[in-house]
């Protein structure tokens, strides 16, 4: 079982979502999980860190908390969301490590893994620059598993929640010889969120990685965030909707 003390700290970072499938009335009551802040991998960070004005960690800090921020806000706006009092971003409980040594994560592939999204991985390569080239989507995503069986009817029983998204991993690469412009100062950038969808009883319903690709010219925080985040919550949103039905 889950100590208290994590309990009482969760239940003011918890969000909960009402939510209705296109067929029938479904109560689906939602704990979207943080990625775990070392599955934070990208070859930018210093130069996004410099044009931003700030270190590497807050620069890293600010991404985390404005993609939970952007997918609360998604969700909102079709769902009867009670929003939390503050994130788990800004909790500074080391609790939040119990759910972290729950999972483990595997590498899934999207479309020939057993359709873990009902409707199969839509085609989510969003482009920022409008000159930027086609790109097919990634069919491999980083998938979380649970390791504590306990862990998600722990967390439903205190909070009422009956589906759980994690966030697994936040994925920002460049394409150096992918050159967007003619000069070959700018070239593509690959964003990319890996996610897991839950079910109380522990059944994965869904998973996939939403992905954008941008112009390197894009290099701030606020650059990224403002474009990029709204893209890969509705992705998010929309692979939860399918995965409910």
């Amino acid at each position: 079982m889950i100590r208290p003390l994590f309990l009482a700290a969760l239940l003011c970072l918890s969000q909960t979502v009402f939510a209705l499938s296109d067929s029938t009335a479904t109560h689906a009551a939602v704990l979207v999980i943080p990625y775990n802040p070392s599955m934070h991998l990208s070859d930018c960070d210093p130069e996004i860190a410099m044009n931003t004005g700030v270190d590497v960690g807050e620069m890293r800090k600010s991404l985390r908390s404005e993609i939970l921020r952007c997918l609360n806000k998604s969700f909102a706006e079709i769902h009867d969301v009670k929003m939390p009092d503050r994130s788990f971003v800004n909790d500074a409980n080391n609790e939040m490590e119990v759910i972290y040594h729950s999972i483990f994560y595997t590498q899934k592939n999207g479309q020939t893994s057993g359709s873990l999204l009902k409707s199969g991985p839509a085609d989510s390569a969003f482009y920022i620059s409008k000159t930027a080239k086609k790109i097919p989507h990634d069919k491999v995503f980083m998938n979380s598993e649970i390791r504590d069986q306990l862990l998600l009817k722990d967390l439903s029983e205190k909070y009422g929640a009956n589906y759980f998204i994690f966030l697994n991993e936040m994925d920002i690469n460049s394409r150096p010889d992918d050159y967007i412009t003619e000069n070959k100062q700018s070239f593509i950038r690959d964003i990319k969120l890996h996610f897991s969808i839950y079910t109380v009883s522990g059944k994965q319903i869904g998973g996939d990685v939403a992905e954008v690709h941008i112009s390197s010219d894009m290099n701030t925080v606020k650059m990224i965030v403002n474009p990029v985040f709204p893209v890969l919550s509705k992705y998010i949103l929309d692979s939860f909707n399918r995965s409910i039905r």
